[in-house]
């Protein structure tokens, strides 16, 4: 391995760490990524300082966000080192999880797929998420199935926000944005959600 080449090297690390694009765009009601990974990357990344090197943007080209844990790990990551935020170009994120959004989304200015899960609870807090979201560009937007969304603040909040970014400039000028979506909320699948969010939909593919 010493005498393989960096670009063999990466060829070779990227089947460790490649997340399939259907399975991060995954818009059933289970998420795919439920399952912790067999794969352990912190050994990878401390068997030497190249493989580090080499290893380091491939660990942080697909991001996936299940838990507050990770989202502050990541966070206080970027505070230290926001360049490794540059390295972020899928965003998949499964919750609100605060302020803490805002940090890592200002800190990945080159995002170009996003996926938001609608699964958000009365306790969770989106100001991170909203405040940001007009930051980037992203060329793919997901939004997988909320197995049973609840209507709640924090989730019109979102969807509001959503709204704005394709109605006002529009804020995401990318074009053509891809959309997944499928939702279902208070138990009925819906094309609208309230009043003050239903304009996304004019918008989005959904799909059943």
């Amino acid at each position: 391995m010493d005498n393989l080449p960096n670009e063999l090297l990466r060829e070779i690390l990227l089947h460790v760490f490649d997340v399939p694009n259907e399975m991060f765009r995954d818009v059933s009601g289970i998420s795919p990524f439920w399952r912790p990974s067999h794969v352990s990357t912190s050994f990878i990344l401390g068997v030497c300082k190249r493989w580090m090197n080499v290893a380091t943007p491939l660990l942080y080209h697909v991001v996936i966000l299940r838990s507050k844990a990770q989202v502050y790990a990541l966070e206080r990551t970027l505070r230290k080192k926001k360049w490794l935020g540059s390295y972020i170009k899928s965003l998949r994120v499964e919750g609100g999880y605060g302020a803490a959004m805002r940090t890592i989304i200002t800190s990945a200015p080159n995002i170009v797929q996003l996926c938001l899960s609608l699964s958000i609870r009365s306790s969770d807090s989106v100001k991170g998420l909203c405040s940001s979201l007009s930051l980037i560009n992203p060329s793919c937007l997901v939004i997988p199935a909320a197995p049973e969304a609840r209507s709640n603040a924090p989730l019109m909040r979102l969807l509001t926000k959503l709204n704005v970014a394709f109605e006002v400039g529009p804020t995401w000028s990318v074009s053509p944005v891809v959309f997944h979506v499928s939702l279902t909320i208070n138990g009925h699948r819906s094309r609208s959600t309230s009043a003050y969010a239903t304009g996304i939909w004019d918008h989005l593919l959904v799909t059943t």
